[in-house]
């Protein structure tokens, strides 16, 4: 990295640090990899003008130099105690959809730092349901969901936070946060402004922030038809690389809601030949999530006139719809066989498949 890049952050504690790196440049010192490697501190000191700056306070800016030029350290048991920390809260409130089968199968999907992809029938309604009950079980925390089609229902979202949690409505929707941002432009400003927001709460409180979720609804009005062309592709890409990094950074999730399209004859992802629609950005876009979650209409995949189903509505009570779950691609667990089992939360709906894989050595299932 060249010095000069750095001279944003030395100004307010070096006040020369514009006449320090311009003697360094005239010496030929001119990145942190030949002022910190290139030679020996005295030789280094030996090249720039006398009277300039102490040995002292030269060896201080090198240390400086080398503090911003490197990458954030974290002690390692810290972040054991903080992993640990997280993994018991989250067994402790049920998972991040209180369907036991569902969080099972998607193998903590939901609650994982980076992005997850959701596409198919219902999504928006299942990551409502998600950040909103971890809202309500999770006092300190807060969401922000970028709507990228103006479509948010404010009373879909009250009607679901008063089933979770009636005495606390008001205050779940007041820490999540709604954001209406109709194309990339837009989003990356306020992907920047919650990037500012939370380091600032970090370096003050030396703690990551209480931002848990971020839900991008939906990603497709984003890149309606660059995401096959070269350049669209090499957006989208560094688009999802940049909120992946975020997340990891600053530990919370991202969903990323990827609207179905038609697929004819049949949706190769999936294990269901009668499935007829598939994500809308294509295959190498779930590349880009660490999970891709695939939601389907039961009716779609069995009939309306399957045993099974119908007995589950009896059990529901009418006007009930049933779901399917498939893993289309996840980083930590294996590919899914259907074997006709269900889960459902009355709630919402959700049917979960848990089935049997056949798994390689050390695989999650």
């Amino acid at each position: 990295m060249r010095l000069r890049l750095l001279l944003p952050s030395l100004v307010d504690q070096w006040s020369d640090a514009a006449q320090i790196i311009k003697a360094l440049e005239t010496a030929s010192i001119k990145t942190t990899y030949e002022l910190l490697f290139a030679g020996l501190p005295e030789v280094i000191y030996g090249r720039i003008p006398t009277g300039l700056i102490t040995f002292d306070q030269f060896t201080e800016f090198r240390e400086q130099i080398a503090l911003l030029s490197s990458a954030q350290g974290e002690n390692g048991l810290e972040a054991y105690r903080h992993e640990v920390a997280e993994e018991e809260a989250r067994i402790g409130f049920g998972g991040e959809t209180g369907v036991e089968e569902l969080d099972e199968l998607v193998a903590n999907a939901f609650g994982a730092y980076g992005a997850v992809e959701l596409s198919g029938s219902a999504t928006p309604l299942v990551a409502l349901w998600i950040v909103l009950r971890y809202l309500a079980l999770h006092e300190s925390s807060s969401a922000w969901w970028i709507d990228t089609t103006t479509n948010f229902s404010v009373n879909q979202a009250a009607a679901i936070t008063r089933v979770i949690h009636p005495q606390g409505a008001s205050t779940i929707m007041d820490r999540l946060q709604i954001s209406s941002a109709i194309n990339l432009t837009a989003v990356h400003d306020v992907l920047d402004a919650l990037s500012t927001n939370l380091n600032a709460t970090e370096q003050d409180s030396m703690q990551p922030a209480h931002v848990r979720y971020v839900v991008i609804a939906s990603v497709n009005s984003l890149f309606p038809f660059s995401a096959s062309t070269s350049q669209g592709h090499a957006i989208l890409t560094t688009f999802m690389r940049q909120i992946s990094s975020m997340a990891r950074q600053h530990r919370f999730t991202v969903i990323v809601i990827n609207d179905p399209v038609s697929s004819q004859p049949t949706n190769p992802m999936s294990l269901f030949s009668s499935i007829v629609t598939k994500p809308g950005l294509g295959p190498a876009f779930t590349y880009l999530c660490d999970h891709t979650i695939w939601f389907a209409n039961a009716e779609d995949v069995f009939g309306e006139h399957d045993a099974t189903l119908i007995d589950l509505r009896k059990n529901m009570g009418d006007g009930k719809q049933v779901h399917i779950a498939e893993v289309l691609r996840s980083r930590n667990s294996v590919r899914f066989h259907f074997n006709r089992s269900y889960a459902f939360h009355p709630s919402i709906d959700i049917i979960g498949g848990i089935s049997e894989s056949h798994a390689a050595p050390g695989a999650r299932l």
